[in-house]
């Protein structure tokens, strides 16, 4: 009696040690397939931070331009508008632009003229935008941060405005209590890079012309870069503004090497 039970619990023993040799044969079999399940899931590379992309993205981000002008560039403008030597002066503009930085505390200034709806303030606003983003380069490749995404309010440095809208917002200053004419004044006056848009499209008064004398001969003074586009020849412009400041642009435009008139037909009748 006492040999058969011994032998029952012997076989229990032994039923129970090869039950948890399965168990943990399956355990470690089900880790494996875990595993493997894991390893097999591809893993995807972490892109390296790109600086400069990072700082030309921010810098366009933050430029305050019309909804009409946002996203104007050299690529999207029709030069077979503008007739034989297009492509030329395309590039000199091109060339002007990305020589913002080399250029900043040189006769840096630009002038487009030329009659109504030949893309001036298009190319003028590609210029803008492509010398915002050589200075975004500039100053990202000055930081020894190599996570440096450039700075949010750069663009906001960088003006541009209708010779019309900038009379108008030196009128207003006048009945406002949040901005003076000289707040308005210093702000154009001081900008890294300056857009006069149309100047000359209304006859100026000798106050307009004294508030345009202020701002542009400061710029002139401080070898700041200023991009202006006009309908005017240089005769008409001396209606605007006095001869003295017309030579002066004309000096700072590196005697005329800035200085680009359009000619063709209209960019608009024939984009419509």
């Amino acid at each position: 009696m006492g040999r058969e039970i011994f032998q029952e619990t012997m076989a229990k023993t032994r039923k129970q040690r090869m039950n948890m040799a399965n168990t943990s044969k399956k355990s470690k079999e089900n880790v494996s397939r875990e595993d493997s399940a894991h390893l097999a899931v591809p893993v995807k590379p972490v892109k390296p931070f790109d600086k400069l992309a990072e700082a030309k993205k921010n810098m366009l981000k933050s430029l305050e331009l019309p909804d009409r002008y946002q996203g104007k560039d050299f690529d999207n403008f029709k030069a077979d508008l503008l007739g034989d030597g297009a492509d030329k002066t395309i590039k000199e503009i091109q060339s002007y632009a990305s020589s913002f930085v080399k250029l900043r505390k040189k006769n840096n200034w630009a002038l487009f003229t030329g009659g109504y709806g030949l893309g001036k303030t298009h190319l003028a606003v590609a210029a803008f935008r492509e010398a915002a983003v050589q200075w975004a380069y500039h100053m990202a490749e000055k930081s020894s941060n190599p996570y440096y995404p450039g700075r949010p309010d750069l663009g906001r440095t960088f003006h541009f405005i209708t010779s019309s809208d900038l009379i108008q917002e030196l009128r207003n200053s006048y009945d406002s209590e949040l901005q003076t004419e000289e707040a308005t004044l210093s702000r154009y006056k001081r900008s890294y890079l300056l857009l006069l848009d149309d100047l000359g499209t209304e006859r100026a008064s000798d106050w307009q012309k004294e508030k345009l004398h202020l701002i542009l001969n400061y710029r002139y003074n401080h070898l700041l870069p200023t991009i202006i586009t006009t309908n005017l020849d240089s005769a008409e412009l001396k209606g605007q503004i006095t001869q003295r400041l017309l030579d002066r642009i004309i000096e700072a435009t590196d005697n005329g090497r800035y200085i680009w008139q359009l000619n063709g037909e209209s960019y608009r009748m024939k984009s419509s």
